[in-house]
């Protein structure tokens, strides 16, 4: 069977404005994601409820969201507790590790 493309939903997409928050630390990422889902995308704490988000940047970005899902566990807000939350090195940014890593030696 050939592949038809126009059988293919497009999800819908929202453009995200940019912020003068600092991701460097750990509080900055947690301000982003707030600012992301709660102010841009306008999602409610329920929406949170049966989600998995998968969240991806560089190394640094991914140690400082797992030191919020380990600093908010005990938050009594669904949103705050951010369990919903999956951070994920990006594959570009492990490729580049490596490759460096290798050069290196």
């Amino acid at each position: 069977m050939p592949f038809i493309a126009s059988r293919l939903a497009v999800p819908p997409s929202s453009p995200l404005k940019t912020s003068n928050i600092d991701e460097s630390k750990t509080k900055g990422n947690r301000d982003i994601l707030r600012n992301i889902f709660l102010e841009q995308l306008k999602l409610v704490g329920d929406w949170f409820l049966n989600t998995l988000v998968l969240v991806a940047g560089d190394q640094l970005s991914i140690d400082r969201l797992r030191k919020v899902i380990s600093a908010s566990t005990k938050n009594r807000k669904l949103f705050d507790r951010h369990q919903w939350l999956l951070p994920m090195i990006q594959l570009w940014h492990m490729k580049w590790a490596f490759l460096r890593r290798t050069n290196m030696v």
